[in-house]
């Protein structure tokens, strides 16, 4: 319908659950229709070994969870175009149970830190609408806000989840690559420094769950979610997987590309896409890195009677 398409056009309005990586989405000009939204919540972060096995003390349960998050948000120029960006980071010292000595999680490499190195700080900055979800504060968007959290000055390393709202298209460099983005979508980086990963070879793996309108029945129950994922090329190469999932009286697109920047250069990235429960999980994993960690995924509302995603792309330069 018409209406759908004109919603689909316009800034998606953002919300956060207490100032941590737990975000709200609903489509442009729905004044928040409960009908038609999706949450992203950051879940488990774990360190994996190059069997896939997980290290021990090297997990952060929840992120969404961690009480210890910096929240702040300011409005900045990128990729040529006026962002709200918001940014929520975790120094690794603060969380519990995460130990500066490795074991266990086999012994397929150094048994100490070796990464434990101080990681330059990523300045991109990302979006987010400055409303709160239920029970977080309603922010100024203009203004930059700390949490009372503790200064993120750590040794041992940080993780990281920035969002860019948009009030324009924008086209944002991403290593070799350029990203369109529709002032429709949000942007969303996940980034970290100075992993102190525990051996060689080993990963990092981050988990998002997905939660839409519509994945419960009439009695409550948890309903099986449908989702479409496919690989966008370029050339003869994947670019990106694209996952496409109902949201109520709107579809939800992911643009999840399949590289990462690991220490600044174009690395590959996994992309696993599972669905139980009612709910739809994404584990990212990225390859092991010394100083930092960038990953730049698309999330977006679309018509449901369109079978393409919308028309802004990732290619090469």
């Amino acid at each position: 319908p018409a209406w759908c398409a004109e919603e689909a056009a316009l800034p998606p309005v953002v919300q956060f659950a207490d100032k941590a990586p737990k975000i709200r989405l609903y489509p442009g000009g729905s004044d928040r229709d409960e009908d038609t939204w999706i949450v992203l919540t950051f879940g488990m972060v774990r360190e994996l070994d190059s069997q896939g096995r997980e290290v021990s003390s090297r997990s952060i349960p929840s992120l969404a969870d961690e009480e210890a998050i910096r929240w702040t948000q300011e409005r900045r120029i990128v990729g040529g175009a006026d962002a709200l960006v918001t940014r929520m980071e975790l120094s690794l010292e603060h969380v519990g149970g995460f130990d500066t000595t490795c074991g266990g999680g086999g012994d397929d490499g150094d048994d100490g830190d070796s990464n434990d190195k101080d990681g330059s700080d990523s300045d991109d900055e990302h979006d987010g609408d400055s409303n709160d979800e239920d029970d977080g504060d309603s922010r100024d968007p203009d203004t930059r806000d700390s949490s009372s959290a503790p200064p993120t000055t750590s040794t041992l390393g940080r993780i990281a989840v920035e969002t860019y709202l948009f009030s324009s298209d924008a086209s944002v460099e991403y290593g070799n690559f350029s990203i369109d983005v529709l002032r429709s979508q949000l942007k969303f980086n996940i980034e970290s420094a100075s992993w102190p990963f525990c051996g060689t070879g080993h990963v990092l793996e981050v988990n998002l769950d997905l939660a839409v309108a519509g994945d419960h029945d009439e009695g409550g129950d948890d309903k099986d979610q449908k989702y479409q994922v496919r690989e966008a090329e370029t050339g003869s190469k994947p670019k990106s997987t694209i996952l496409r999932q109902n949201a109520g009286e709107m579809d939800v697109l992911l643009d999840l590309p399949v590289a990462a920047l690991v220490d600044g250069a174009t690395a590959g990235s996994g992309v696993a896409v599972s669905s139980a429960g009612g709910k739809t999980s994404i584990a990212f994993t990225f390859p092991q890195f010394v100083k930092t960690l960038l990953y730049d995924p698309l999330v977006g509302f679309v018509d449901p009677d369109t079978s393409s995603r919308p028309s802004a792309t990732t290619t090469a330069p």
